[in-house]
């Protein structure tokens, strides 16, 4: 029985850190559009990955793919603190520019096997964040503040799996070496 039990731990084990792990740990590419100019110009992803774009800069920019590519995206008007994200399911070199700024291009690089999917892929925009507003002159604050990102619980996540499959080995090698 005890060896029984140290096989399906190491198997669970095994199977969360080959299956689950990588989920969590594929995060997005991020390019930063400040100065204008996009920050990194270009990025490298896997296939099904994602690039988020930032606008940080305190002019309105676009995200556009160049003309005669398999996939096209188009931001439209970012403002500042808006981002736009894409996910690309096609292997190959996407190009885009800022309508707007001509002398303003960058480069996804997607590498890998293609998704079978009907949509080549996907894009949202995300608005800004809400800011706090200050009262009128003359009326007192009531000392609250605005809402916070808490940011992403990603890293959380990823710990929360790393730990899991080194505490469900350990275990399974506790019983294992017992059953010697």
């Amino acid at each position: 029985m005890k060896k029984l039990l140290s096989i399906l731990s190491l198997t669970i084990s095994l199977m969360f850190a080959v299956f689950i792990i990588p989920v969590f740990a594929q995060s997005p590419a991020s390019v930063t559009i400040v100065g204008h100019a996009f920050n990194p110009t270009e990025v490298t992803i896997p296939t099904g990955g994602r690039v988020v774009w930032n606008n940080i800069d305190a002019v309105t920019h676009t995200v556009t793919a160049d003309a005669g590519q398999s996939m096209t995206f188009n931001s439209g008007d970012l403002s500042l603190n808006q981002s736009y994200s894409v996910t690309f399911n096609s292997p190959g070199v996407y190009t885009y520019h800022d309508a707007y700024f001509s002398w303003m291009t960058g480069r996804v690089v997607v590498q890998g096997e293609a998704i079978p999917t009907a949509v080549p892929g996907t894009s949202t925009v995300t608005p800004p964040p809400a800011t706090a507003t200050q009262p009128p002159p003359g009326i007192p604050s009531t000392g609250g503040s605005a809402p916070r990102d808490s940011g992403s619980s990603m890293p959380f996540l990823l710990f929360t799996a790393v730990v899991g499959a080194f505490g469900a080995a350990a275990v399974g090698l506790r019983f294992w070496s017992r059953g010697r």
